[in-house]
């Protein structure tokens, strides 16, 4: 059981970095643009993989919170930050693709190659990719339907979906 969860972690984690490696594949540089594009391609998806998406990046936006040798290294290289500033550059370093995101958490120096120093690039944005995701998925398939009791129920089967999800996922991390 245990290696079965542990492929669909790897499952997720790989889709979450296929998105991010589409997007930055696109060269957008403006960090609202580029939660733009995160978030129409998540408008694509089912509501699950939406929450999985949201999971994982806040999943390792806390993995940074807590990298001791990751938050030295940003201090010896000059950089300062509050917890809000930390989670802001998290979200910027994670939309730079999985090679930077892995380049600059194992040597935090390199970071100065790609910014100017001791100012902490942002995308307060990234976090909330996943929730406009669903609201604007939610708000298209209320546009599709006519009258109200077609709402309630449509309502009632994507919150049960959303639910049916994240149940999944707390019983997944359970498990392990």
């Amino acid at each position: 059981m245990e290696k079965e969860i542990s492929v669909l972690k790897r499952i997720k984690y790989q889709r979450f970095w296929n998105l991010i490696e589409e997007v930055a594949s696109k060269n957008v540089e403006d960090v609202h643009q580029i939660n733009k594009e995160i978030t129409n391609i998540l408008v694509n998806r089912a509501v699950k993989e939406i929450n999985d998406f949201d999971r994982v990046g806040a999943r390792y936006i806390a993995d940074l919170h807590e990298h001791v040798d990751f938050l030295q290294g940003l201090q010896k290289a000059g950089y300062t930050f509050t917890d809000d500033s930390l989670s802001y550059f998290a979200g910027w370093l994670i939309v730079q693709g999985l090679d930077t995101f892995k380049k600059v958490v194992e040597y935090p120096e390199t970071l100065l190659d790609l910014t100017e120093k001791g100012v902490l690039p942002e995308n307060e944005g990234f976090a909330y990719c996943a929730d406009d995701a669903y609201e604007v998925k939610r708000r298209l398939q209320l546009e599709k339907k006519k009258d109200f009791e077609d709402e309630d129920k449509f309502i009632m089967l994507l919150n049960e979906e959303l639910y049916l999800a994240g149940r999944s996922l707390n019983q997944e991390e359970e498990d392990i």
